[in-house]
């Protein structure tokens, strides 16, 4: 299995006197995929292109998924509420499967939205499978179906994460497939029986669960998910702390990815008569609620790609309904997944090829501005697909 600013002088012209231009270190991690679904480790530092703010930057250094194939990984799994029992089994199965294929010494933290906010399920993060053993055995009876309880909590140990001390004397990895074995066959009763386990608003459409008839009542639904949005960007912010490659991924099926679906930007087309003293209409309520998902989405956006996470979502149910964090995973080089009966199998072999990445280096022009600049890599090589962060 595969796997930094500094001040240059201008050059004194005789119009203008010596000027210092400052520069800042770049990198960013990119999969290469041939037609055949290989991953090539022999692309050349001479065959990629990177334009960031739209200006074309000379490639400094490059490490080939030979040299970072070799590296530990970080992987934060993240689950945020999920609606129905059948996406429940679905992902607790793809991550318990997902887990038996880690080469050995990466480090899992297991991440779980319960009515106390985001608790890790995980001593932080832990290269032994005894302890994503206990966080798995745990899911099905504490991860919420909604935002219930306290939202936009995080607890004080996900906020300032450390480095993971060796643990001597790992658990089996033999042992733990073999319990995995047995957990996924006992997946689908187990979820039933759990306290999440019966089926709610099955055949309920999203306006009316998000109660868009009663502005009042979507407004404090819309505050809940804005204020646990919050709680993931300061989530980021600290996964970014940690040294190595760190990937981040996000289970859900909820409120938040109900204000993303497209039956709500349709709400905002449609027509309501106004009386004195009412509160609005759906399509009034819709329309705010757009606004500020955007934004949410946006501050996310720049918090995971300042961070330098890679960020995966897996939500939603198809190309037309991709979640929340669909268009953010992407950005940061990342990739969004969604709910199918093919789920399991799909994240399993596509996540683990993040793992085998390119990590390019560049110098940039510094600058004062917070916010992220657009990013295009590109490579001569031809018959490549190429899955990297389009903003740094």
């Amino acid at each position: 299995m595969f796997r930094t600013t500094f001040i240059a002088f201008t050059v004194m012209t005789s119009l203008l006197p010596a000027q210092e231009v400052s520069l800042t270190h770049y990198h960013a991690w990119v999969l290469a995929i041939d037609s055949k679904g290989g991953l090539p480790s022999d692309i050349k530092a001479e065959e990629w292109e990177v334009k960031m703010g739209g200006q074309a930057l000379p490639l400094k250094r490059m490490d080939s998924p030979t040299l970072t194939g070799n590296l530990i990984q970080n992987w934060a799994i993240v689950f945020e509420p999920i609606l129905d029992p059948r996406f429940r089994a679905t992902a607790f199965q793809s991550v318990a499967q997902f887990l038996t294929n880690l080469p050995e010494g990466d480090r899992v933290l297991i991440i779980v939205r319960k009515r106390e906010g985001l608790i890790p399920l995980t001593t932080g993060l832990t290269p032994n499978p005894a302890e994503w053993q206990k966080a798995l055995e745990q899911l099905p009876s504490v991860l919420c179906m909604a935002f219930e309880g306290t939202p936009g909590v995080l607890s004080p140990s996900l906020a300032d994460l450390a480095e993971p001390t060796p643990q001597a004397a790992p658990y089996s990895r033999e042992v733990f497939t073999a319990f995995v074995k047995k957990y996924v066959e006992a997946l689908p009763k187990i979820t039933e029986a759990g306290p999440y386990g019966k089926p709610e608003h099955r055949g309920t459409k999203v306006i009316e669960r998000l109660g868009f008839d009663s502005p009042t009542e979507a407004r404090g639904k819309l505050k809940v998910v804005l204020d646990e949005m919050r709680s993931m960007e300061h989530l980021f912010a600290s996964l970014g702390k940690l040294k190595d490659p760190t990937h981040c991924v996000v289970f859900s099926r909820s409120e938040a990815d109900d204000f993303s679906h497209p039956s709500v930007a349709a709400a905002t087309r449609g027509t309501f008569a106004r009386t004195t003293g009412d509160q609005g209409g759906p399509a009034e309520a819709a329309e705010i609620a757009t606004r500020d998902i955007k934004l949410a989405q946006a501050a996310l956006r720049k918090s995971a790609i300042l961070s330098g996470i890679t960020l995966y979502s897996v939500a939603g149910t198809g190309l037309t309904f991709r979640g929340n964090l669909a268009a953010e995973a992407e950005a940061t080089g990342g990739f969004a997944f969604y709910f199918d009966n093919q789920l399991p199998s799909r994240f399993g072999s596509s996540i683990l090829a993040f793992g085998s990445r390119y990590r390019l280096f560049w110098d940039g022009p510094a600058t004062t501005s917070a916010s992220p600049k657009d990013l295009t890599i590109r490579t001569t090589r031809k018959g490549l697909k190429l899955i990297a962060p389009t903003q740094r």
